[in-house]
């Protein structure tokens, strides 16, 4: 598993200097996504290391969910017009830090998993993605294929949407079929691994060619 991760870790630092390369010319929701790839990198990295040094990563976790969600609902709030134009996405990811410290507060400390924030983070990024796509729908001047915010929701709703499911349903995975949790695990850092390569991609390929929403 941990030659796995550190490929993991080798796509995510790929897709990360993919965002840095078109950086400068990219317009702000792209550059979100490369910031939330930055810090993903880093966050991942000293989990990985953690797990190994000291066999417990869970606070890291606490620190990292709730701003990655405010990087995604900063990602939403520039790329989805009605969300700019007052600030839903800010509120957003306030809430969710929020809900992240009175998580560790009152029900998972930080030595725990934090998968009831995560299960809230999944339903929030997966709300934000759908709705996203209602606009762009709604939008006949929009060639989708060509809209690189397009490529992004749907990725990240894809990827939010597996989370969602393994979460809420962790605890019955953990009582009933605990003997499948070490394949779950490939799974779930190949989900890992598709979504970030696949982020880095479509930062990459599109900067020359971004179809952005009317403003």
């Amino acid at each position: 598993m941990l030659s796995f991760l550190l490929v993991y870790l080798f796509v995510l630092l790929l897709s990360a200097i993919g965002g840095i390369v078109t950086f400068r010319k990219a317009h702000t929701p792209a550059r979100i996504i490369t910031i939330l790839l930055i810090v993903t990198f880093c966050a991942e990295t000293d989990a990985i290391y953690s797990a190994v040094k000291y066999r417990n990563n869970m606070a890291i976790y606490h620190v990292f969910n709730p701003i990655q969600f405010l990087i995604i609902s900063l990602y939403f709030n520039e790329s989805i017009p009605s969300f700019k134009r007052k600030n839903i996405g800010r509120y957003i990811g306030i809430i969710g830090v929020i809900a992240s410290i009175l998580n560790i507060l009152f029900l998972q400390p930080l030595n725990t998993s934090n998968y009831y924030f995560l299960v809230f983070e999944s339903l929030i990024i997966v709300f934000m993605a759908l709705y996203s796509f209602i606009e762009m729908f709604l939008n006949e001047n929009h060639d989708l294929i060509r809209n690189q915010h397009f490529w992004i929701s749907f990725i990240l709703l894809s990827f939010w949407s597996i989370t969602l499911t393994y979460w809420a349903m962790h605890e019955i995975i953990d009582k009933h079929a605990a003997y499948f949790i070490k394949y779950i695990a490939y799974i779930l850092v190949s989900v890992n691994i598709l979504t970030y390569l696949g982020l880095g991609a479509t930062l990459f390929l599109t900067s020359k060619r971004i179809s952005q929403f009317e403003r």
